[in-house]
This record gives structure tokens, sequence and C-alpha cells, in this order.
């Protein structure tokens, strides 16, 4: 993001996973609401898996979703805020399932230098029903570093 918006402010937010044209494999909704300049909440809103990331998962897979914020620089981003959510069990059937979870909090901090531009990055987990992964900060701050 590269304007700031005000108390009040909401956004929609979309992670799609698959393919870049045509039908996504999965995509999740989230609803991004400016609490202030340099905070808000982010909520889950739907999520619509067509085929999951395991191959053969057996109608449904556990989903968490992480994302990580931070003030873009040249040289690469550093995690300054992070919100994870489970989102339990999602059908791979292509239906559609609302949330009403709790929602996160992400930051975008003062800037520090000549940008003032906001770097989000996600992190998609979806593994076997029952399994116990979790998104660790490493891995959630690489986001913001990588290249599309």
């Amino acid at each position: 993001m590269q304007v700031r918006p005000v108390a009040g402010d909401r956004l929609c937010l979309v992670l799609r996973r698959g393919r870049t044209y045509g039908a996504a494999d999965a995509v999740f909704g989230f609803e991004v609401s400016a609490v202030s300049p340099e905070e808000f909440t982010v909520t889950p809103k739907i999520a619509r898996i067509n085929r999951p990331a395991l191959g053969n998962a057996g109608g449904h897979v556990e989903v968490r979703i992480g994302f990580a914020s931070g003030s873009y620089q040249p040289e690469g981003s550093e995690m300054t805020s992070s919100a994870r959510f489970e989102l339990g069990a999602i059908p791979t059937d292509g239906q559609a399932v609302d949330f009403s979870s709790p929602a996160g909090t992400i930051r975008w901090p003062a800037a520090t230098g000549q940008f003032d531009i906001l770097r989000i990055g996600a992190l998609i987990v979806e593994a076997r029903l029952g399994s116990q992964v979790t998104i660790d900060d490493r891995e959630l701050s690489a986001t913001l570093s990588a290249t599309p």
C-alpha cells in the first residue's frame, strides 16, 4: 500500500493460489479495517478450495494463514507485526466457507526513510486433518522479501 488509509476505511484482501489466469485452485478473502493510519484489523471472511495443495487430501484440509507487515525498504523489509489465523477444516470441493473468526492486527510503522509504503506478506499452509503445523516467524518474515 502506498497511501495510508484513515480510521474507518475498509479494504478487501484476497489471497489466490494457483494459476495466474483462469480459475484459482484456492481463494481466501479477508476484510482489512483501518483502526488508525498505523493499525489495521484483518478478519477472515471466506475460503474456497477447488484443488488442495496436497494432492488427494481426502475431502478437507486444515488451513493456516499468516500475514507479516513491514515498511518497504529497497534492501529488504523487516517484519514489524504479524497476524496468524487457523481457519480449521476447509472442504476441497470448491464450496465457499464463510467465517466469523476473530480479527488479527497488523501495523504500518511510521516512515523512517524516504519510503512510506506498507508491504504485506502472506503464507498459506494446507495440511492433512489433525496435523500440528505452525507458521514460524522466520518463514513469515521471509515473505516480505519474496518476489512474485
